[in-house]
């Protein structure tokens, strides 16, 4: 979910994984999302695969899954 997901979008989010689920047997499915996004899913169970997101995590990290988008950083002035 390559936005900042509300609460009211959770159960369409929800149905799209299922449905993806049902239709590919056998293969790996998974989200892409915030903090929220990745929790909820998780806690739904509606996947098996969580990555998420810097954007609209608001600092939060969570347990479920990867972090691909979320690195220190480190700034060193202006070139």
């Amino acid at each position: 979910m390559d936005f900042d997901a509300k609460p009211e979008h959770q159960n369409a989010i929800e149905a799209y994984l299922r449905a993806a689920v049902k239709e590919l047997p056998g293969y790996a499915v998974g989200v892409y999302g915030s903090y929220a996004v990745v929790e909820e899913m998780a806690k739904r169970k509606s996947c098996t695969h969580f990555w998420q997101t810097y954007a609209w995590s608001k600092g939060n990290l969570s347990k479920c899954g990867k972090h691909p988008s979320i690195q220190k950083r480190k700034y060193v002035g202006w070139a």
